[in-house]
Parts: C-alpha cells; structure tokens; sequence
C-alpha cells in the first residue's frame, strides 16, 4: 500500500514534466505523515517509489493495488493528499487535473467527491 500510494503521489510530482521543489517537499511531507516515517524510512521509500515509477508506463497496478488494500477514509485521504501535491506550486497544470481525475475514478471516488475536497484542499 505505501509503494502504491507513493507511486501515485510521484507520479502527481512528475505530472507536468516540471518537478517543482514544492511538490517534492509535499511528497516528503506526506509520505512521511501518512505512514508515520522518520526521514531516513521517508527518504528510502522515495528512493524506491523513484525506481518504481520510471519503469511503469499504467497508473493501473497502483490504482488496483489501492482498490484491493485500502478503506474508502483511506482512499478519500490520497485524493486529498494527490490535491495538495498538485497545489503545493501554487496552480495546478491540466495534466495534474487529468491525473487526479483517472485516480479517483479508477479507484471509485465519485465527482462530487473529487470537488469537495479539492475546495477542501484549496481552501486550507
């Protein structure tokens, strides 16, 4: 769950072919609080997300891996952790947008929910 969910976070940074400091400070940031790393756990799972994600070419094992794994609390918290991620440059680029969209319908997070904590997200 922790390589899938980094994976898609990663893939989030890597979005707009931009990696912005900001969004890997929020990468580190989240990775960490999510599942309670200390910064050398944080650092080898980015290390490993990194690898991962440059061989991949499908957001589907990830997306199946969450499906599988994960509670719908869990899967309402990435997509506001792939917002904030988004956000943490200060705008959010088409291909971000595209890519938060094929999340949340791949592992059934209805539009209106993907609204709600966008706004939640901005808002904060």
């Amino acid at each position: 769950m922790r390589l899938a969910t980094g994976a898609l976070l990663m893939e989030m940074v890597r979005a707009d072919f931009e990696i912005k400091q900001e969004e890997r400070q929020s990468l580190a940031d989240t990775i960490r609080t999510s599942f309670k790393l200390n910064q050398d756990e944080t650092r080898q799972l980015i290390q490993s997300v990194t690898e991962e994600t440059e061989c991949s070419v499908s957001i589907r094992i990830y997306t199946s891996l969450i499906n599988d794994h994960a509670t719908q609390d869990q899967k309402l918290k990435l997509i506001s952790d792939l917002w904030a991620t988004a956000y943490a440059d200060g705008e959010l680029h088409t291909l971000e947008g595209h890519l938060i969209n094929r999340v949340a319908n791949a592992i059934g997070i209805s539009q209106r929910e993907l609204e709600t904590l966008r706004l939640s997200v901005i808002s904060s």
